[in-house]
């Protein structure tokens, strides 16, 4: 299962779209307010990994990423960012799994979710190892 936050329909349709062609599982959410009101339920599962987008309502990708990572502080989480945001020095790579340039590479992210899917197989008690990526245009 892999969890989704970006307010763009869009850009939500066409990832859903690919992981679920990709024979996975995923929930979406269009603010990072809603996706933290989700994690409090008692239905909520941690993700393989959590996509969230920079720019998202109520507070940026990073910060969604502190929130979440107070609770969960093994979770994957996969930044995805314009050219602009990911040069303009204000994001800090290091606590990302991987920082995805937009438009995001339908190749570049399968390779990457399958990447994860096979170490969480292969070493489950582990953490896996934290890349830093970022797609090639």
């Amino acid at each position: 299962m892999f969890h989704i936050v970006d307010d763009d329909d869009e850009r939500c349709m066409l990832l859903g779209s690919l992981i679920h062609r990709a024979g996975y599982d995923f929930i979406h959410f269009y603010s990072a307010v809603a996706y933290l009101k989700y994690m409090q339920t008692r239905c909520f599962e941690a993700p393989v990994a959590l996509l969230v987008n920079y720019m998202i309502p109520n507070m940026n990708g990073s910060e969604l990423a502190d929130a979440v990572c107070k609770q969960l502080p093994q979770q994957h989480i996969i930044l995805m960012a314009s050219p602009a945001e990911l040069e303009g020095g204000s994001i800090d790579g290091g606590r990302f799994y991987a920082c995805l340039k937009k438009p995001i590479q339908d190749d570049v992210l399968l390779t990457l979710l399958n990447d994860l899917l096979i170490d969480q197989l292969l070493y489950p008690k582990q953490k896996t190892i934290k890349l830093n990526v970022i797609s090639i245009d």
